[in-house]
């Protein structure tokens, strides 16, 4: 039994580096192979379940993510990562309501209240879904709680940028400088904060482009005969004088059936 044991552990801990490296490829035989063990331990099966869990999300087979991620809260309910990665898994997933995530985020920090990235995933969670002073109010805890988590930094600054609060975002990213500037992480989120400004910039500016070109009148000519009377041919460029595209008509009937 004991010899069993440590290759069963050994087998888990190789998987881990595994997926470590970027060869979940590799990883996902050999958990596979676990998880169709008889008599696990709920420790052992509960981590093989949720290690799969984490391939699947990785390789984006959210339904699979799911299904595995199930098992593991099934043996081992009073894991609060397992949840988090349940919430992971239902928000991730473009054909899921992303709400229901909610109480999967809810059971995590009733388990580990104190836990700073499930803390920053809740709160960002929760600036997605329109409740920005309580989320941001979670991942201010979670950098509290973890000041030197870089990943927890680049969420704060998301979730700013995602609340519209930007000049604030810029204050955050000054502060974290004076602990980080060193680490190239950090430079690539200062280069990630700069992309996005410079698109929100552009959007603005496009708006504003496209409001003015509204304003804009196309100029009447006057004809006669089917010539123009006095006047120079005049050629312009702008949204108003631009021909329309001619799309056909299609036909929705096939996705509707889909839908139904």
């Amino acid at each position: 039994m004991g010899r069993m044991l440590n290759l069963l552990e050994t087998l888990i801990d190789k998987a881990h580096q595994y997926r470590e490296f970027g060869r979940s490829h590799v990883a996902l035989p050999i958990l596979r192979r676990l998880a169709s063990q008889p008599n696990l331990c709920p420790t052992e099966a509960g981590e093989i379940h949720q290690l799969l869990g984490q391939i699947y999300l990785d390789t984006r087979q959210f339904r699979l993510a799911r299904k595995v991620i199930t098992r593991a809260i099934r043996v081992q309910p009073d894991d609060a990562k397992n949840y988090q990665l349940m919430a992971h898994a239902i928000e991730s997933d473009p054909e899921i309501d992303a709400r229901r995530a909610g109480r999967y985020y809810r059971n995590a920090l009733e388990l580990a209240p104190d836990d700073a990235e499930i803390l920053a995933d809740a709160g960002f969670f929760a600036v997605q879904m329109g409740q920005s002073r309580k989320g941001l109010a979670q991942i201010r805890r979670a950098l509290s709680l973890a000041q030197d988590n870089l990943d927890i930094v680049r969420t704060l600054i998301e979730a700013l940028c995602e609340a519209g609060h930007v000049a604030e975002a810029e204050r955050e990213l000054q502060l974290a400088r004076f602990r980080h500037a060193r680490d190239p992480r950090f430079r690539a989120i200062v280069g990630e904060f700069e992309f996005r400004r410079a698109r929100r910039q552009q959007r603005q500016f496009a708006s504003l482009s496209e409001s003015n070109n509204r304003a804009v009148l196309p100029f009447l000519r006057l004809k006669s005969g089917g010539r123009e009377v006095g006047m120079p041919r005049i050629v312009r460029h702008d949204a108003a004088t631009a021909s329309r595209p001619h799309f056909p008509r299609i036909s929705r009937h096939a996705d509707s059936k889909q839908t139904s």
